[in-house]
């Protein structure tokens, strides 16, 4: 394989046959300021098929963690099609409320979706979740250049467990174990590749954490997680390396008075790999931050500090700083300046591209700066709007990387190149939303990313042709009657044009649509279509998108 490099590229001929890992201890922190119901229905949200939120009051961004969307767009296999969010939002949860769900659906390119959950309250203050999902495809696909077509399949089964106890109102015991289990073939780059183009990637992991608990002034939080990741099948690049990551966070906060609080996150993550040629190593990480909480305006002013050892020395400090100031309650204004490490992980890497192949071992990522100032208003009953532009630089920055397939390595299947390089990003966004009532929703996400790479071996086209210049979705649902409920999507990526033609990615342009009806026995069926417009464009790199594509099904809950 040759590279289009500013420097020579040194190559180690290592082979990763994947391990992965990373403690999901987000779902501990996510919950640490929910107020949680004593009765819970187990409500179906559709991932992708329904993107619009309830609209709300108007609230703080979040800031996109370092990460551009590459153009990896969801098959339908992917997207479940249930009933837009208010038929799963709009009513109070009740005590004897529906707890279970379950959905099954098929199509052309053997297209299968699957899905089922069940919500069991053992008392009011324990509950257990359960849930499985699979979906797939099987089909002959054009091959990368379009010279040829191939028969490709991926399979996605997961399922997984979560016990929830609540101590107080604000504070829960949460206990969840998960596995997941990818099944898929490579594309051939030529007749001549080696027959061995078969993978299975299995994830899992379990992970226990309290959301913070107050006892006068001071409230302690934390968790503690264990996941793996590995691979069936050696892939090109050496022999197989498991990757095992334990991590354990630690929160701590102190209320001054009634405006005025601090606050110290402790993030220990420990990885380690069966590979000879990988080393292990612990990073550690620490934010201390002030806060202050006043009826107009709100600040935090902290920082990330970042230390690894092993296999690495590095010792990084960001900003972790927001102000906003609401001038009305429809109204707010804000800044943001903050940073942080991105684990560099299989998990990472994986979740990017299941065909990924990384030839040596990377750093994490640091994002010295994510930048962003913006507003948020309502001017209208059910209209919304976000709109913000910022500056982002990071070191070590994750890319797809667009490699030449020449020489032996031809022999070899289409792998996913990933690769770290420094780099940074001005972008610009978007959003608009609007809704009336349960009757008519519309959401208009747009998004406009000027990125660069700075000091790398890697020329710019190597690794940011992959990253979208102009990245759009917009969704609209309309209930015709009740219960007949009609949606249209539409995905659209473009990407800078090179001299050199082999590193123009096609644009992508998704148009999709779909129908449901569900009757007063809370039995739904469903049918959607994607890539209407029958466009060429990618999936993930070298591998195609579906074209016209149907799936049919059926959902309930009971």
């Amino acid at each position: 394989m040759t590279f289009k490099t500013k420097e020579k590229m040194s190559i180690k001929s290592k082979h990763i046959s994947a391990a992965i890992a990373i403690m999901t201890a987000a779902n501990v922190s996510a919950q640490m300021n929910n107020v949680i119901e004593v009765e819970n229905e187990y409500a179906p949200i559709v991932a992708d098929a329904n993107k619009i939120n309830v609209l709300p009051d108007v609230e703080e961004t979040k800031v996109n963690p370092g990460n551009i969307e590459y153009a990896t767009t969801p098959q339908p296999v992917r997207k479940y099609i249930f009933q837009p969010m208010w038929a799963a939002q709009s009513d109070a949860t009740v005590k004897g409320a529906k707890k279970g769900f379950a959905e099954l659906g098929y199509g052309n390119y053997n297209n299968l979706i699957g899905r089922a959950a069940y919500g069991i309250d053992f008392t009011t203050d324990d509950q257990l979740d359960i849930n499985f999902d699979i979906n797939g495809f099987n089909g002959t696909f054009d091959n990368f250049d379009q010279t040829s077509e191939w028969k490709r399949r991926f399979y996605d089964t997961s399922a997984g467990i979560k016990y929830e106890h609540r101590f107080s109102h604000t504070s829960s015991l949460i206990v969840d174990a998960h596995y997941r289990n990818q099944s898929f073939n490579y594309q051939p780059y030529s007749i001549a590749c080696d027959p061995t183009d078969k993978q299975v990637n299995r994830m899992g992991g379990i992970n226990v954490g309290v959301t913070p608990y107050n006892f006068g002034a001071f409230s302690i939080g934390g968790g503690l997680g264990f996941e793996a990741f590995s691979q069936a099948h050696a892939n090109y690049a050496s022999d197989n390396c498991d990757e095992t990551i334990i991590k354990a966070k630690l929160l701590l906060g102190y209320q001054l008075n009634d405006d005025m609080s601090i606050d110290l996150g402790i993030d220990v993550h420990n990885a380690g790999y069966t590979n000879e040629d990988f080393t292990d190593y612990t990073s550690f990480n620490i934010a201390p931050h002030f806060n202050l909480e006043k009826e107009k305006f709100s600040l935090k002013a902290g920082l990330q500090i970042y230390a690894t050892s092993g296999f690495s020395s590095d010792f990084y400090i960001s900003p972790d700083v927001s102000f906003a100031y609401m001038p009305s309650k429809k109204t707010k204004l804000y800044v943001k300046a903050e940073g942080g490490a991105i684990y560099n992980s299989f998990l990472r890497y994986n979740a990017t591209t299941p065909y990924w192949l990384n030839y040596n071992q990377e750093k994490n990522q640091f994002d010295q700066l994510r930048s962003a100032v913006g507003i948020k208003f309502t001017p209208a009953k059910g209209l919304y709007f976000d709109i913000n532009g910022g500056f982002d630089m990071s070191k070590n920055r994750m890319e797809l990387c667009l490699s030449n397939w020449t020489g032996p390595i031809s022999q070899a299947p289409l792998y996913n190149d990933i690769v770290t390089s420094d780099g940074s990003r001005f972008h610009i966004n978007a959003d608009i939303k609007y809704r009336y009532k349960d009757i008519f929703e519309l959401s208009f996400a747009n998004r406009l990313n000027f990125c660069s790479t700075e000091g790398n071996n890697y020329a710019e086209e190597v690794v940011l042709g992959w990253r979208p210049v102009i990245d759009l979705d917009w969704n609209a649902y309309v209930r015709i009657v009740e219960g007949l409920r009609f949606g249209l999507s539409y995905q659209c990526q473009s990407f800078k044009e090179y001299d050199d033609a082999y590193y123009n990615r096609p644009t992508t342009n998704n148009l999709g649509a779909e129908l449901s009806y569900t009757f007063p026995f809370n039995l739904t069926i469903f049918v959607k279509g994607d890539n209407l417009l029958n466009q060429d464009y990618d999936h993930y790199m070298y591998y195609k998108a579906e074209g016209i594509n149907f799936i049919g099904g059926a959902a309930i809950t009971f």
